[in-house]
């Protein structure tokens, strides 16, 4: 099982470290700035929200073109599974920096069991991205994105979606399925689902109002909906993980 060591938010204008191995693993979530690096002789560049990954027992030389903003992550690997290296696609660039500025906080107040929740929470994210298959959403996938994220209260109907996007039903659930590997509405379920952990994590909003505000038709629903995703109602979820 994977342990947090620290993270913190991180600004400098050059490296301490140019070549040689990470003392130990590390994330860099890069908020500003940009990066050069080689590992594995692949060369890669990095900049403004993406994710690199330098385990501790693979080589790097690395480069700063612009000073850098960030956040660093130092972890343990005590049962040494393998790690990602390098650049690492991330779809949801907003869940992960709520996930490490939680991370941030855990950190600075010395909670371990938040500690562990987030940090698993980065790792799941980069899982499920992987699984994936690192698919890059089309333009396409993206209106449909876009209309889902402003319309989220709402009641959404796939025809809703798919006008929005300009195609048709049919041609929308092709896009989703290639570009992001399920279907369009089990994406909005999804996205209704990390809205409803955000606001259980970091308000006191009531469960009636987190449900309205997530789209769900009631509490009820929203609750079974809740559980059948996390395993645990939305009220022992807030009680666990809860700031």
């Amino acid at each position: 099982m994977l342990e947090v060591i620290d993270c913190r938010l991180v600004s400098k204008s050059e490296f301490i470290m140019n070549r040689g191995f990470q003392p130990k693993n590390s994330l860099f979530f890069i908020l500003k700035g940009e990066i050069s690096f080689k590992m594995k002789d692949k060369n890669e560049k990095a900049g403004e929200n993406e994710l690199v990954c330098f385990p501790d027992n693979i080589y790097f030389e690395r480069e700063m073109p612009k000073p850098l903003t960030f956040y660093y992550l130092r972890f343990e690997n005590p049962g040494r599974a393998e790690l990602p290296f390098g650049k690492i696609y991330i779809e949801n660039k907003t869940r992960i920096i709520s996930s490490f500025e939680y991370l941030v906080k855990a950190c600075e107040i010395g909670n371990d069991r938040h500690k562990r929740h987030f940090l698993n929470d980065i790792f799941a994210q980069i899982e499920m991205d992987a699984l994936a298959g690192g698919k890059r959403s089309d333009g396409t996938t993206e209106r449909a994105e876009k209309f889902f994220e402003e319309h989220i209260k709402e009641k959404i109907s796939l025809r809703d979606a798919a006008g929005a996007a300009g195609v048709s039903v049919a041609g929308l659930t092709l896009h989703f399925k290639k570009t992001v590997g399920m279907p369009p509405m089990r994406y909005l379920n999804n996205m209704r689902i990390k809205k409803a952990e955000a606001l259980l994590c970091r308000t006191e909003l009531s469960i009636a109002m987190i449900a309205q505000e997530c789209g769900f038709d009631n509490a009820y629903y929203f609750c079974n909906v809740f559980k059948k995703h996390k395993g645990i109602p939305p009220s022992r979820f807030r009680s666990m993980y809860g700031l």
